[in-house]
């Protein structure tokens, strides 16, 4: 009889992991408006059909019931010492209420490595989920982790940034990415030259800046000189690039508004830092690195979970206002991941040796 039940129970905690991991598979996949070719992955090939969701909820819900039904009918000695080690329960011979054995029961996180009855298919095991860790970064190591990333600005030989003024107040940019910087550039020079003021435009140069520098200049507005030795307040924006901002948006619709930069990630028992700091959450300004990270990390045939989306802007508000709770990340601390195609561009143009300076104090209107 303990046979029997013991070897019952085990089926049905594998059935039910299962159907969990397919059911967080189905769930995961998004509902997009327009195709994304860089986020081509075998998991995010259309949306489920509500039926198919409808009948993963009922077996969800009806392997729960029988898992948990299994556990509180069982009789004494009816559970191995492996049971009783899996779910932290007493040993044979104690008392134990069937209301602490549903709980325990319903509490259970899925395992994936049902997913072996497939065959062929390569899935990371998901441990259980942490809770929040206190987020306890400080204001500086987050602008020491990203005085790593890079970021591409339009200045002057002599460094003055070119900005747009409207009336007494100026704005400028700083792109995560050089093909950015030169789409703009290239659109400005054209409209330059088309409209009569060319010789403004005519020996504007890329450069390039620590996004943490970038980043105090969008927190904090600047008084700058113009050519024409007018002063006046600026602020800086920094603009993602569009195939990162489009992914941003098929993830959370409020990157369409300009300036919000999208950090993507993963819950950190999922992938862990660079430096192997399982309290660490890397956030990546482009998304293709962090799949690439997870392949090389689970293989090939492993299919990722959701990526999770955190804005750059708000990550730093939340610090400098006191509200590191509100902070989604389940670790302590974050850390950037700059593009690895950022970070080429950015070597590329130092090693020419003629990248132009920036000054914080001049502009060009």
């Amino acid at each position: 009889m303990k046979i029997l039940f013991c070897t019952f129970r085990h089926v049905t905690i594998c059935t039910k992991s299962l159907i969990v991991r397919v059911y967080r598979i189905y769930l995961t996949r998004p509902k997009p408006s327009t195709p994304d070719p860089h986020l081509t992955h075998p998991h995010k090939i259309g949306a489920p059909s509500r039926v198919t969701m409808a009948t993963l909820k009922l077996l969800l819900a009806f392997t729960y019931l029988l898992s948990a039904t299994t556990f509180a009918l069982a009789p004494q000695g009816g559970r191995c010492a492996h049971c009783n080690e899996y779910l932290k329960l007493p040993p044979d011979g104690s008392t134990v209420s069937r209301r602490d054995a549903l709980t325990v029961a319903g509490s259970l996180s899925a395992s994936t490595s049902a997913l072996a009855l497939f065959g062929g298919l390569s899935t990371p095991m998901v441990f259980p989920q942490p809770a929040n860790a206190v987020f306890d970064q400080t204001l500086q190591d987050l602008l020491a982790s990203l005085s790593k990333v890079p970021t591409f600005c339009i200045v002057t030989p002599e460094g003055a940034s070119y900005m747009l003024a409207k009336e007494d107040f100026a704005r400028g940019y700083a792109f995560t990415t050089l093909k950015g910087a030169e789409i703009v550039l290239e659109d400005a020079q054209r409209t330059a030259n088309k409209e009569g003021y060319g010789d403004v435009w005519k020996d504007a140069k890329i450069t390039v800046i620590p996004a943490d520098i970038a980043l105090r200049l969008t927190l904090q507005q600047k008084k700058r000189t113009s050519q024409k030795e007018s002063t006046m307040n600026t602020i800086l924006e920094i603009i993602p690039g569009a195939e990162q901002r489009q992914q941003g948006i098929d993830l959370d619709r409020k990157y369409t508004d300009q300036g919000k930069v999208p950090l993507f990630y993963l819950d950190s028992d999922l992938m862990k830092s660079p430096d192997g700091n399982s309290d660490t959450t890397p956030l990546f300004f482009d998304p293709n690195d962090l799949l690439a990270q997870w392949t090389q990390q689970y293989g090939e045939k492993s299919i990722p979970p959701k990526i999770k989306v955190l804005e750059l802007g708000a990550l730093f508000q939340y610090v400098l206002r006191q509200r590191q709770n509100e902070i989604p990340v389940r670790t302590s601390r974050v850390t950037f991941i700059p593009s690895s195609r950022s970070l080429e561009d950015s070597k590329e143009l130092k090693s020419k040796g003629s990248l132009a300076p920036y000054k914080v104090d001049r502009m060009i209107i």
